[in-house]
């Protein structure tokens, strides 16, 4: 990124400050949980302070606490970002809008609430409505 180290190295201290993985930064990768090496790569995208940032599947494989840090994070977000996932509860959570997508092809674009509470469309598409807005 043409970035000198000195710069490089703020926008780490940055990034791992703002995930709550400063603590980590002398850790090698393959010490960390799940959830604290989801949270490291995220700090590593957003050290090169991208404007849009595409998630898949962030929760996945996370314990309950590490779930909510990553929510809680998601949800203060100053980026714009893309979410994908079957992790609907998190997604009512989350985002603000809702594109359900068959074989590459928007289906239902909307509010999370609206469109995830529509029962017909969820099980039309073998999905069930959060268990939230039962």
């Amino acid at each position: 990124m043409g970035l000198t180290q000195e710069e490089v190295g703020r926008r780490v201290e940055e990034a791992l400050a703002l995930t709550g993985t400063l603590h980590l930064r002398d850790r090698v990768p393959h010490h960390l949980s799940g959830g604290e090496k989801c949270m490291v790569a995220i700090a590593s995208i957003l050290a090169m302070r991208p404007q849009l940032i595409l998630y898949d599947e962030p929760t996945a494989n996370l314990d309950l606490r590490a779930r909510r840090r990553l929510i809680q994070f998601l949800q203060s977000s100053i980026e714009t970002i893309i979410l994908s996932s079957h992790d609907l509860e998190s997604i009512l959570e989350v985002c603000d809008r809702v594109l359900l997508l068959r074989r590459g092809q928007i289906i239902a674009d909307g509010k999370p609430r609206e469109v995830m509470g529509d029962r017909e469309l969820m099980e039309a598409n073998s999905l069930e409505v959060p268990h939230s807005l039962l």
